[in-house]
């Protein structure tokens, strides 16, 4: 900043020296500010995303559905339950096999959601932790 008062012919004193030290620390403020409000932005992108993910899954599991990934799972009914003879048997098995895929199925949409909402638990934990630091930091500001 001194040079470019040289430029103009212009005694650069103190005062000119604390204003522009009080400048360059609003500028550092300014910046931190917005690193802090970015952060803070993306964070509450990412928890909106994970809750409505959350809530797309909780749907799923009240209306007893799946959701579309959940269409590759399948596995086939075993060629030699096809042989056997006697029907009810044969029907008793066919069951078990689906009713088998369908725990699993249900498992897995409870397990994904579990993991969804340790997520969320994280995110919003930083969150909190970030929103704490730019409220300490905005109070220390002159």
């Amino acid at each position: 900043i001194e040079d470019h008062f040289h430029l103009f012919d212009y005694d650069y004193d103190h005062d000119d020296e604390q204003l522009a030290h009080e400048i360059q620390q609003q500028l550092s403020h300014n910046s931190n500010q917005m690193e802090m409000i970015q952060r803070l932005v993306s964070r509450k992108y990412e928890l909106e995303l994970w809750r409505e993910e959350i809530q797309y899954l909780k749907n799923y599991q009240k209306e007893n559905q799946w959701p579309s990934s959940f269409r590759y799972i399948h596995v086939g009914i075993p060629p030699f339950i096809e042989t056997i003879t006697d029907h009810t048997i044969r029907q008793r098995l066919i069951d078990q096999h689906k009713q088998i895929l369908q725990d699993y199925k249900r498992q897995l949409l409870q397990l994904l959601m579990t993991m969804s909402e340790e997520i969320y638990s994280k995110i919003q934990t930083a969150f909190n932790r970030d929103m704490s630091l730019f409220w300490n930091y905005q109070h220390s500001l002159p």
